[in-house]
């Protein structure tokens, strides 16, 4: 994928709706509504390291941010070049860092503002050890005197019963070759 189409993507999310969720001021790294009061132990993880990752995303830290990718998507996007012309770092570079920089650079030139608010936890799967969850973030921008905010879900997963978290945006196109 050319890094203009990527970075076209992170765009349109970012600006593509009106504004229906209220910014919150209280930004912490980028990222607000952490509420882990009264939730079991592997939910607490389960917010406290999507918030690092958000935050990784939000501070321009690709590499801290690639840390909590669930490793069977880049798995999945090399299938998506079978000719075998690209390797796994040339993915995690195009698809991943480069957006990651080029997003922080561009937000910065235009003064554009915006945070995560990780919401709540839509769907829970759990087997034995293994949890799967979906849950649902807004990306809240303010540029000038506009402001935006558009929703995503995500799917954390643990096979470890919720000591380490992995991350990856849902995408009916893909949320299947990823998960098998």
């Amino acid at each position: 994928m050319p890094i203009k189409f990527i970075i076209s993507l992170i765009s349109i999310l970012l600006f593509s709706c009106e504004q229906n969720h209220p910014i919150n001021s209280e930004n912490t790294n980028g990222v607000v509504r952490l509420d882990t009061a009264g939730n079991v132990e592997a939910e607490k993880n389960l917010k406290t390291q999507l918030k690092e990752y958000l935050a990784a995303i939000n501070g321009g830290n690709p590499d801290k941010a690639l840390y909590y990718i669930y490793p069977p998507v880049f798995e999945y996007l090399k299938l998506q070049y079978p000719e075998g012309k690209i390797n796994m770092q040339e993915i995690k570079d195009s698809i991943f860092v480069e957006p990651i920089r080029q997003m922080k650079i561009s937000l910065k030139e235009k003064n554009i503002q915006y945070e995560f608010e990780i919401d709540t936890i839509k769907k829970r799967v759990e087997y034995k050890s293994n949890k799967i969850y979906v849950l649902i973030i807004y990306i809240n921008a303010k540029w000038g005197l506009r402001k935006y905010s558009t929703g995503e879900e995500i799917i954390g997963i643990t096979k470890d019963n919720g000591v380490n978290w992995k991350f990856f945006s849902i995408d009916q196109e893909t949320v299947s070759g990823i998960l098998g």
